[in-house]
């Protein structure tokens, strides 16, 4: 509060008590002092009442110069950084206390004291050092909604899912969905409590990790307000509160690249509070269906291992619905596949859920004529092949003929089999031993053979939203170890297929007749899956990935949700129960 003087005149003016030698004057004494001078002069919004009544100075917020001349203003400051009571009936007293003055003073008029206690001139508010006007920007939020409801929450760093719609879930906000994120601030003066905040600046800025990938062009790169837009920094003004408008920042296409956005209220753009770091991912989610093995069991699929494949790519996997765990088929066609799949597939997270489905065999017919020309009576070939064989029996055998040099003559399908310790891979062996004729090196015999050959597949990425494993090829022809192995490979291989791997302009690209491959026999993506090849992405198809805009692949994911599954389960349920 103003270092004001009162005189110690007692009730009528006049020094009284001590004699005139030890007469003193005192600030704002309240042993010495009626309670009508606390009540009048401690106080510093009486003081500036009286005085601004007296000298007309104006005492209103919204007068012409608040910061200069209005009294209200300036005392407004000083009480707040002096701590001095600004109430008339605070009942506080003054904090500082003088010292005292002797002498000739105890001996002044009445008239005189009053004007020593008279409040000091407002010139002495205004010759003080001016509040700091220095804005600061004190607060910075993300922004969400949750319905029709405008939410805030802290702007912390995270990954970012830039394929995914934020409404794909209406049940529960998703600010980390989308390709965007949505940023208030809110500023204030350093010092200064009353001095108006409307229409100051903040300005924004977004940083990149120093490993960030270059060379984006277009929509890929990232930026405020709109993706490609080319702004990086943005001033933009406040509200009478000091928040900021919402601002939008769109980070890049690239997987793996960071982004720090800072929101400061230096026109150099330095400093500030940051929010990030945001890190770009693309998320899907997959649904596992294994189909139940031949004899009991399942197939059992390492499918935890799925997600780390496509890690390095910044895709980001998730498991989601239920295993419903197909009645054993021994072979589905590759024209079979969509139809059988579909009735399997819960499909809670459209677009964007593949469906990886563990079936027994994948195996095609192929209609085949051969013609063996035989100098002993058993003979085996030296070939192995795989022979349709999926309707039991001796069905992969249409028909068998000989000839003796007089014509061809039925055979017995009895006398032709196949042999081999391999489940899939077999030879053809005819046996002649008991008849109807004895072939020699003199005398050969010509046998004609009429069959179903078998196309195998290790799985199929062409039945979309289906990625289709067919896991009895590998346990029929491999350990448990390297069919699980195997199956990993194959999972990855044709949900890549789905993410339209691998496309003609890559430089590893590939048809080979069966769909886009890589060349790389290393990579996950190569044709052929082969005991050698790895579970892993090659360099160039990882870089293909990570740049890839997955939200163009919407149509990879569609599906038309079955009830096949729903009966399956009601049927066993039936079955066990009775």
């Amino acid at each position: 509060s103003p270092n004001v003087m009162v005189g110690d005149s007692g009730a009528g003016g006049a020094a009284s008590g001590a004699g005139a030698g030890d007469a003193e004057l005192i600030s704002y004494d309240p042993s010495a002092v009626s309670g009508e001078a606390i009540s009048t002069l401690a106080c510093v919004q009486a003081q500036v009442m009286r005085e601004a009544a007296k000298s007309g100075v104006p005492f209103c917020e919204k007068c012409t110069e608040p910061e200069k001349t209005c009294i209200q203003a300036q005392v407004l400051k000083e009480a707040a950084e002096l701590g001095s009571p600004f109430c008339e009936k605070c009942g506080e007293e003054p904090r500082r206390k003088e010292t005292p003055v002797k002498g000739k003073a105890a001996t002044a008029t009445a008239t005189d004291k009053e004007k020593k206690t008279a409040i000091e001139p407002v010139t002495k508010y205004a010759a003080k050092p001016p509040a700091s006007k220095k804005l600061k920007v004190v607060e910075l939020v993300e922004v969400f909604t949750q319905g029709s409801i405008e939410k805030i929450q802290a702007a912390a760093g995270r990954e970012q899912y830039i394929n995914l719609d934020k409404s794909i879930d209406t049940s529960n906000p998703h600010p980390e969905y989308g390709r965007f994120i949505q940023l208030k601030a809110r500023v204030k003066w350093d010092g200064d409590k009353i001095r108006s905040l409307a229409g100051e600046s903040v300005y924004w800025k977004s940083h990149s990790n120093p490993a960030n990938k270059t060379g984006l062009t277009g929509s890929e790169k990232d930026s405020f307000d709109s993706a490609g837009s080319g702004i990086n920094k943005k001033a933009v003004k406040v509200d009478d509160q000091g928040w900021t408008p919402i601002v939008k920042f769109c980070l890049s296409q690239y997987g793996g690249d960071k982004f720090d956005i800072y929101a400061t209220a230096d026109t150099k753009y330095k400093g500030g509070l940051k929010a990030g770091t945001y890190t770009v991912w693309r998320k899907l989610w997959y649904e596992i269906d294994t189909m139940e093995k031949r004899g009991g069991g399942t197939l059992d699929m390492d499918h935890n291992k799925l997600p780390d494949v496509y890690k390095p790519c910044f895709i980001r996997l998730e498991k989601q619905g239920t295993d419903n765990q197909p009645n054993n088929k021994w072979n589905i066609e590759t024209r079979d596949l969509h139809d059988f799949a579909n009735g399997y597939f819960g499909a809670e997270k459209s677009p964007f859920q593949a469906h990886e489905v563990a079936i027994d065999h994948q195996a095609d017919k192929k209609d085949e004529e051969s013609v063996f020309e035989l100098d002993r009576a058993v003979y085996t070939d030296s070939q192995s092949e795989s022979y349709y064989v999926y309707d039991g029996g001796d069905t992969w055998l249409k028909s068998v003929e000989y000839n003796d040099g007089s014509g061809w003559k039925p055979l017995a399908k009895s006398k032709v089999s196949l042999t081999g310790t391999n489940k899939v891979y077999k030879k053809i062996k005819i046996d002649l031993s008991t008849g109807p004729v004895t072939p020699s090196p003199a005398n050969k015999i010509k046998v004609k053979l009429k069959y179903i050959k078998s196309k195998e597949w290790s799985g199929d990425g062409g039945s979309k939203p289906h990625a289709i494993i067919a896991m009895g090829y590998w346990y029929d022809t491999e350990t448990g170890t390297e069919a699980k192995k195997r199956t990993v490979g194959t999972m990855a291989h044709e949900l890549g297929h789905l993410l339209a791997m691998v496309p003609s302009t890559s430089t590893t690209y590939i048809n080979t007749g069966t769909g886009n491959h890589c060349s790389d026999s290393n990579c996950v993506m190569y044709s052929t899956n082969t005991t050698t090849r790895g579970n892993t992405f090659c360099s160039v198809c990882t870089e293909l990935l990570r740049k890839a805009d997955i939200t163009n692949y919407k149509n990879s994911f569609r599906h038309t949700k079955g009830m096949k599954a729903l009966m399956d389960n009601i049927l066993k349920i039936i079955k066990y129960a009775f």
